[in-house]
């Protein structure tokens, strides 16, 4: 067999008891080649395993270097058929053969089996998740008999977290953009790896050979769900084996979680001295959660003249978040004296690298005129950048200039348009103004069943208005049954907010319901009108 035009797999045989250390470099002699195939959704190149077996028998694995090759699977972790070995195309591959194992029971047919890997084990110490043996077993040529390999990852993860702890975002009109934890900021420069579309059963095998680049991206599996079931447990394990090496993002990873008390009890604390190793060694989304930490007085006594050190350490290396964070402390004098062209300057850093909230900031100046001229035009600019990125106050804001004609002319539907955007990714403020257009009939014609709906939606969010406006929808029976009971309910949710007109509406039904009796008139006695003249004459 020779190298041809057709896509190959150079590979060579090797003794199952030789280890991996003492076997030398192929010569050409050593090398037979194989043909690849890509697959066509995931572009990735693989050796047919029916082919490896017709070329050589008695193969027990396939290893590169020290590294076994298990099975491709699918993004269920079920083993794809026909099954198939991942190819290294410029690299030589140890086909590893034993003695031959026949049973009675059982075809030529053989697939490789691996002991399942648990990384949940609560069994030992963490050194011990990363034993692996790779064993070979005889199999069924039949469906139901062949078992898939397994690595323990669905299974053991099954009875640990699920993602119950996160709720859809839904941020103020404008208020502090604040936020302790850049897990998801593509700004952040150690966020990027070459690992995250690598198959996962590769990354453990990978990460036992102790690199804490892949241990991190293992635990930041498990921790978002990615290819196996939440398991925020797991995650911190895997951190746990990258920070015993001083991976600053290990590091930060596990003050994230101690700071969100995810797969561990909430500490501020210990979320504190976490991001405080990560920072020492210059991580800069680390040393912006301790600005955070100090801003908000979480772990540590509220001091905005430290968190103002720690966001400016990380804005210098440009970190987007800290940048917006420091626009937001001098835009509402915080820590520092107010001064809008300051928290323009600010926010435009991080603007300019494509930071949505930090154009959101941005537009937010434009359409008030602090620190700038005021200009709608430039508003409307800024917050279709942000728009674009799917931004849900973005896309708010737009149908709120569309609305009132800030910048572009006045047009309900395109307001409508955009509401629309944010309130199905449950903005508050848009599903109250969608209520609102189709109570007034803009953009949509007049509709009190459908304006109930959205207020109800927002209302149930604690929008006050949205809970007034339902609550007198409720008092006439516009577009909803008649209920008095349900309207001073509703009534009463937007009094405890400190709304004057509900509160007023309140008291008007009220007093329907129990009117104040007129008093029958009693003669004075003239004897105590006697006495009172005698005490005040």
């Amino acid at each position: 067999m020779h190298q041809g035009e057709d896509p190959v797999q150079a590979v060579r045989t090797v003794n199952k008891n030789q280890p991996p250390s003492s076997i030398p470099l192929p010569s050409p002699d050593d090398i037979f080649y194989l043909d690849y195939h890509v697959d066509p959704e995931t572009t990735k190149p693989f050796v047919l395993w029916e082919d490896i077996l017709q070329a050589f028998q008695d193969v027990v694995q396939v290893r590169h270097k020290a590294r076994v090759l298990p099975f491709m699977k699918g993004s269920d972790f079920r083993t794809l058929e026909p099954r198939r070995i991942t190819a290294i195309p410029n690299a030589v591959l140890d086909i590893v053969l034993g003695d031959s194992l026949v049973t009675s029971d059982v075809t030529s047919s053989r697939v490789m089996q691996q002991e399942p890997l648990s990384p949940t084990s609560q069994r030992g110490d963490v050194d011990e998740a990363n034993k692996e043996s790779i064993v070979s077993q005889e199999a069924s040529t039949t469906a139901s008999t062949r078992r898939n390999p397994a690595y323990g990852l669905e299974d053991e993860a099954m009875d640990k977290y699920r993602n119950n702890d996160n709720p859809a975002f839904h941020p103020a009109p404008r208020g502090p953009q604040l936020i302790p934890d850049t897990e998801s900021l593509t700004s952040d420069p150690a966020s990027d790896s070459s690992n995250s579309t690598k198959d996962l059963a590769l990354l453990i095998t990978d990460a036992n050979l102790e690199d804490s680049a892949v241990q991190v991206t293992i635990g930041d599996r498990y921790r978002d769900g990615d290819g196996v079931d939440q398991d925020y447990q797991t995650a911190m394990k895997w951190y746990l084996k990258a920070a015993a090496q001083e991976n600053a993002d290990a590091q930060k990873h596990i003050g994230r979680l101690y700071s969100k008390g995810w797969g561990v009890p909430q500490d501020y604390s210990q979320a504190m001295d976490w991001y405080l190793k990560a920072a020492e060694q210059g991580h800069p989304s680390a040393q912006n959660n301790i600005g955070s930490m100090y801003d908000q007085g979480k772990g540590v006594p509220q001091d905005y003249s430290r968190a103002m050190e720690w966001y400016l350490k990380a804005a210098e290396q440009g970190l987007s978040i800290a940048q917006t964070n420091i626009g937001d402390m001098y835009e509402e004098g915080v820590g520092v004296p107010k001064d809008y062209s300051q928290a323009m300057d600010w926010h435009l850093k991080a603007a300019d690298q494509g930071y949505a909230s930090a154009q959101n900031s941005v537009a937010f100046l434009y359409a008030r005129g602090w620190g700038v001229p005021q200009d709608f035009s430039q508003a409307m600019d800024w917050y279709l950048k942000a728009a674009d990125k799917g931004d849900s106050y973005a896309q708010y804001s737009i149908g709120f200039q569309y609305s009132h004609g800030q910048g572009v002319p006045q047009d309900y539907v395109q307001a409508m348009t955009w509401y629309l955007k944010a309130a199905k990714q449950g903005h508050a403020d848009a599903q109250y103004s969608i209520g609102r257009m189709y109570a007034a009939g803009h953009g949509a014609p007049q509709d009190y069943s459908q304006a109930a709906g959205w207020y109800m939606k927002a209302a149930e969010q604690g929008i006050a208005g949205a809970q007034y406006d339902i609550g007198e929808l409720f008092e006439k029976g516009e577009g909803i049954p008649q209920d008095i009971v349900k309207a001073k309910e509703w009534y009463q949710k937007a009094t405890n907010q400190k709304s004057s007109k509900a509160k007023k509406s309140l008291e008007a039904l009220e007093r329907k319901e129990n009117p104040i009796q007129p008093q029958p008139y009693v003669e004075k006695s003239t004897k105590k009108a006697g006495i009172f003249r005698k005490l005040f004459s």
